[in-house]
């Protein structure tokens, strides 16, 4: 249920009771929880974003992506560490850039703070019956 993408962050989907006027309801939304390391070296603010104990984390799966991709494992890997490593320098370096991931969304600077901000069809694609809430929620 979740991916850890090391020297980044992880990403994970996360159920969440959420109570309405007549109706609790329990809906899946995406979160990315930013590397306590990054985090500590940068001095950054981000939101706060807790990923359960009970969500299990996994490293990213370089072998799936070199399937997707064509490229060789080693390849997929080096171009992975080569880009956080790049997006955390610009980071350092004062340089907000936006860092966008395809399908998934946008890791920005706003107003001060460092934040991911999931593309609605990421969501809905998690959460299926209740999107509205969840797309909230997010």
């Amino acid at each position: 249920q979740g991916v850890l993408v090391a020297g980044l962050g992880t990403f994970a989907v996360v159920q969440e009771r959420f109570r309405g006027k007549e109706v609790e309801y329990v809906i899946q939304r995406p979160v990315f929880q930013l590397d306590a390391d990054v985090l500590r070296l940068l001095d950054l603010t981000v939101p706060q974003e807790n990923i359960p104990d009970s969500v299990e984390v996994e490293p990213l799966d370089y072998t799936w992506l070199s399937q997707a991709t064509s490229f060789p494992p080693p390849v997929v890997e080096s171009c992975v560490q080569e880009t956080t490593f790049l997006y955390t320098l610009q980071l350092w370096d004062g340089q907000h850039r936006a860092f966008a991931f395809r399908d998934i969304g946008v890791l920005s600077w706003r107003h001060g703070v460092l934040c991911m901000r999931f593309h609605g069809s990421c969501v809905a694609a998690l959460e299926s019956r209740d999107t509205p809430i969840a797309l909230l929620r997010t």
